[in-house]
């Protein structure tokens, strides 16, 4: 496997973003104190990988979608306007940052 360390497939890191991401924002929106120690146990741990700006922008754009999908179920998407404003603009920078980090690899 190129471009990957020994025993580590090469979209590990995005998966396991995009998962802990989304799992962590449920997390933060329901219990907090439970779903930002998730985020900064991850953000830690993805700290040591060589793919570090793929675990993190991953992790971004899944609590990003996470919250958005959790505020357009509760169907008051204009009292939480600035909740809304958030949720887009961790995705974005979720996205920039997987485009930095591939850009970087290259």
């Amino acid at each position: 496997m190129t471009g990957s360390r020994e025993g580590q497939r090469p979209g590990s890191a995005w998966l396991s973003g995009l998962v802990v991401g989304f799992a962590a924002g449920v997390a933060t929106l329901e219990v907090p104190v439970v779903g930002w120690a998730i985020v900064v146990a991850f953000v830690i741990l993805a700290a040591r990988s060589h793919r570090a700006a793929a675990a993190g922008g991953m992790l971004l754009l899944g609590m990003g979608l996470a919250w958005m999908s959790l505020i357009i179920s509760s169907g008051v998407i204009p009292e939480l306007i600035g909740w809304s404003l958030t949720a887009i603009g961790m995705a974005i920078a979720g996205v920039a940052i997987l485009a930095v980090g591939h850009v970087r690899e290259r």
